[in-house]
């Protein structure tokens, strides 16, 4: 129940950054979410793969409403 509880505030955190500074979600992302899989008491041997996956598959939605964004007003060739 605590994940939940975690994910909000650093979902927040990830999207002001990305959006103050135009860098990319997962360069703040993965770090945030290592800190937060060690605060649940993940598996150590498992951590760096799980946020970097945990990564890619949150990027694959964002990249997949952006294109449907961008389809919609017609700015897709």
């Amino acid at each position: 129940m605590t994940e939940i509880f975690l994910c909000r505030p650093f979902g927040l955190v990830v999207g002001i950054l990305a959006g103050l500074f135009g860098i990319g979600g997962g360069m703040i992302f993965v770090p945030i979410l290592l800190l937060g899989f060690e605060l649940i008491d993940m598996n150590r041997d498992v951590l760096a793969h799980l946020a970097i996956g945990t990564s890619l598959a949150c990027l694959g939605f964002t990249r997949l409403s952006s294109t449907v964004a961008h389809h919609k007003k017609s700015a897709v060739m």
